[in-house]
């Protein structure tokens, strides 16, 4: 598609404009992903199933000789306050950090190498990020410098 009449002040960062990253976890999203985008937004998996998704875009990359190493697999992960039904100043957002700083690595371990937290625009969302730098990030970062 192409439009007349429009101006865009920012350049892309790189000559191929943007990278396409295609989100959905069907078979369909996922042969998109290995024939078409720069990287996957999967959405709603835990780390085994979206490790699964990830061995599946892996193996169509090399089917098309595509780097699979390339692209950016990404899973997004809500945060809400009930999903582990832990409530309490000990995992005021559903689990400890510990126990995310845990599932976090669960999800690099089978490949995934950007999360995205959702917030779900949670009423305590500033909390919630205060907390998720403060007591995740900085226990992920800790944890992967011990590697």
């Amino acid at each position: 598609t192409s439009f007349t009449e429009m101006t865009l002040a920012a350049t892309p960062f790189r000559p191929a404009g943007p990278p396409i990253l295609v989100g959905g976890n069907s078979p369909a999203a996922l042969a998109r992903v290995a024939h078409l985008g720069d990287g996957w937004l999967g959405a709603d998996l835990e780390p085994a199933p979206a490790g699964e998704a990830v061995a599946q875009i892996r193996e169509l990359c090399a089917n098309l000789g595509r780097d699979p190493d390339r692209l950016v697999l990404s899973a997004r992960r809500r945060i809400e306050p009930s999903r582990l039904g832990q409530p309490g100043p000990t995992a005021p957002f559903g689990m400890s950090a510990e126990q995310w700083v845990q599932e976090i690595g669960e999800y690099a371990e089978v490949g995934i190498n950007l999360m995205v937290f959702d917030l779900l625009m949670l009423p305590d969302m500033i909390e919630a990020m205060n907390w998720l730098f403060s007591e995740v990030i900085d226990k992920v970062a800790a944890s992967e410098a011990s590697v």
